[in-house]
Parts: C-alpha cells; structure tokens; sequence
C-alpha cells in the first residue's frame, strides 16, 4: 500500500511538472506569435554605443518618454503608471522614475543587448495596456564588465565650440547589476535676431533692438544603479543620482530709437 502510494505521488507531480512546462511553452509560443523579434546583429550597421542607439533605430518604432515625464528627467507624480513610457526591460518597466527612458537606456552599452521584441503593451501589465507598442530590450545576464565614452563637439556659427563628455559602465556578476554613469553636461547656446517695439493703437514704431543672448548650462552628474534579483518574479532595485545643476544668461542688447525724446509727453497721447 505504501509503495503504491508513493509511486502514484510520484507520478502525480511528474504529470505536474510536465503540465507546468507545457503550460510556460504554450504561453511563451503564443507571446511570440503576438511580437516582432530584432536580434543584435541586425543593428550592427549602425554602430550603435548604447541601448538608446538601438531602440531609435527599430524599424517603425517610436520611442515615448511617458506623459509626464520632461527632457530634464524631472518628475512630480506618485507610482509608475503615469510615467510609464513605451519600453520595458528585460519584460519589467525600469525600476526608476527620477530619470525618463532616453537617459536610462543611454547607460546601458549595446553590447548587453541581445535582442529587442516589440509588441502590443498587454504584454507587459497594466500600465502598458492601453499602448499598441511596447519595446521589450533583453540584455544578457553573463557576468562581466561593458562600458562606453562618448566625446562630443559642436561649433556654433559665432566660432564658439561646446564640448560634452559622457560614460557608463555595466558591472555584471550573477544575480546582481551595478550600473555607473556620468557626464559633464555642458551646452551653450547663442540666439541672434532683432525685435521692434511699436505702439499699439497707432502701430507706430518706438524702437529698433539687435539682440544678442547666450545660454550655457552646466548639468554635471553622477549615477548609480544597484539591481540584484532573486528569483523569477523577485528583485531589488537602488537607485541614486547627484546632479548640480547652474543656469547662465547673458544678454546684450543695442537700441536704436526711433522718436525724438523731446517729444516723449506727446508721444502716447490717443
């Protein structure tokens, strides 16, 4: 009696396992057949640094920041929902909301990706259901060590150059994830152009400005993200940015005007 008990458990949980496996084939069978695989090699022609160079070049996808998200990364709203995007990370939407998607995937290289599936958003749970696509980026799970730099110089048509450095490194080692990155985040920019000052009842003009404005801002940072997972469904995100941010503005003007002062008392009379 014993014995045949125990063979009929075993027998029992066989038939589960086969059952489970059968079931995780079926679904990962039919979530294929509802998504559009692109594997790594497909975007070696365009040199891609980094998982933002890929995402932006996946043919008929465009890439969103999420609602309430800006260029600068700041962002004032409770949970994820409101600021989820359109990509998802290895079937997970980014575990962070301080920075928007374009920042994220440009710290991790592009040799982590190995393929990217693009899909419709109820794939992905609830916060992406109401999206037609959704990006999934797979990255490799294989310990090691990728990182990149990228130098950049523009020249502006009054001679100035700016110049901007970036980086970021991946370090993998089993279950855990540290992510470094960092940047100078210089950009000036100069405006020319002029503007005419007239009065309004008469449309009579009052002056002439040549203006001349610089913009530089300085938005140095300093990035880390610590990923550690413990399981199939379960992980542990830390994340932390410093970013002094300094604004400045230089303007010059030269006006020309084009009344007599002496007849300034006059000059607004209806």
């Amino acid at each position: 009696m014993t014995r045949t008990l125990l063979l009929a458990t075993a027998a029992m949980a066989a038939l589960t396992s086969i059952t489970g496996a059968y079931a995780q084939a079926t679904q990962a069978t039919a979530r294929a057949s509802r998504t559009t695989t692109y594997v790594a090699t497909f975007f070696t022609q365009y040199a891609p640094r980094t998982a933002l160079d890929i995402v932006q070049r996946v043919p008929g996808f465009s890439l969103d920041l999420g609602a309430t998200q800006t260029q600068q990364g700041n962002v004032d709203v409770r949970g994820f929902a409101g600021t989820a995007g359109n990509v998802v990370i290895n079937g997970s939407r980014p575990s962070t909301k301080a920075e928007t998607l374009d920042v994220t995937l440009s710290r991790i290289p592009a040799q982590q990706v190995i393929r990217v599936e693009l899909g419709p958003g109820d794939l992905y749970g609830s916060d992406y259901a109401g999206k037609s696509q959704v990006l999934n980026v797979v990255l490799s799970q294989q310990s090691g060590i990728d990182g990149n730099v990228t130098a950049s110089a523009k020249r502006w048509f009054n001679g100035y150059v700016n110049t901007d450095i970036q980086g970021s490194v991946l370090i993998r080692h089993g279950n855990s994830a540290l992510s470094l990155s960092a940047a100078t985040g210089r950009n000036k920019q100069v405006e020319e152009g002029t503007d005419d000052l007239r009065i309004v009842p008469t449309g009579e003009l009052l002056e002439h400005r040549r203006k001349h404005n610089s913009y530089f801002n300085k938005d140095p940072f300093l990035a880390a993200t610590w990923e550690l997972k413990s399981g199939t469904d379960t992980s542990l995100h830390l994340n932390a940015r410093w970013q002094p941010s300094t604004f400045d503005l230089f303007q010059f003007n030269h006006v020309t005007p084009e009344f007599d002062p002496q007849d300034d008392d006059n000059l607004f009379q209806t």
